[in-house]
């Protein structure tokens, strides 16, 4: 307020010494003084806006009527508090955190991985996740940035990822323990699930549906020669061997086999 009242005078002043130089009615040196006072002071006037703009007060909209005593911070993200490291009456200093906010509008995938897998990882590999309340349920995510530094005590490296389906960030909270695995390269195979295979004699076997009747249904069994596997299928080498159409009993084929 101070330098918005002297800036007022110094600039009606500047601009008649300004005037009278040019008709050498006033020295050089006064116009120079006047225009130094009037430059130093805007420069202060100026940077004292900036700094109420940061304070989220309108410097425009200051007057002597409506100076107060209090002002409002204002969280420059929206969201939830989750920690609050202040006390009424209390002096924060520069280098403490007042209140922490989490945001869980766009939530992201952190993962961790072994240095030793690093050369394997690269940006928009897919990713397969699940949440440790439902381990049922699988998600999926992309990599999306990958960590240039490594966990000394740990080995590890952060993986960064992104969610294929945002509207799912409801579901999850910022905190929540999950387990994941990113596919590093994948080919489409003819597959089965495990389940349905049956190890006798170091060979594999499952139940193909030969025929249905309302009796009953006829079941025979054939070998089947295995390739890649991962946690639920498993690669079928013989795929010539079954029709393609073939359907296949997924469960209880070992007490049926057996017996």
């Amino acid at each position: 307020m101070e330098a918005k009242g002297l800036l007022a005078y110094l600039a009606s002043d500047y601009e008649r010494q300004k005037n009278l130089v040019k008709d050498n009615v006033t020295s050089q040196k006064t116009f120079l003084k006047a225009e130094s006072d009037y430059t130093v002071t805007k420069v202060k006037f100026e940077s004292l806006g900036k700094k109420l703009v940061l304070m989220g007060i309108n410097p425009d909209g200051l007057t002597v009527d409506n100076i107060r005593t209090t002002i409002s911070i204002k969280s420059p993200i929206n969201g939830f508090v989750s920690q609050i490291g202040i006390t009424r009456g209390a002096f924060l200093l520069p280098t403490q955190f007042a209140i922490a906010i989490v945001n869980t509008e766009h939530l992201h995938l952190e993962l961790a991985i072994f240095e030793k897998d690093l050369p394997r990882i690269s940006i928009g590999q897919a990713i397969n996740f699940r949440i440790q309340e439902d381990n049922s349920k699988e998600y999926q995510a992309t990599v999306h940035l990958i960590n240039k530094t490594v966990d000394l005590e740990k080995r590890t490296i952060g993986i960064h990822g992104h969610l294929l389906d945002e509207s799912l960030e409801a579901k999850f909270n910022p905190g929540m323990y999950v387990e994941a695995e990113i596919l590093t390269s994948s080919e489409l195979r003819n597959s089965i699930p495990q389940d349905a295979l049956v190890e006798l004699d170091n060979k594999y076997y499952a139940l193909v549906l030969l025929d249905s009747t309302s009796d009953g249904y006829t079941l025979i069994k054939k070998e089947v020669i295995t390739g890649l596997t991962n946690d639920d299928y498993v690669e079928v080498l013989n795929t010539q061997d079954f029709k393609d159409n073939a359907k296949i009993l997924i469960n209880g084929a070992f007490n049926l086999i057996t017996e």
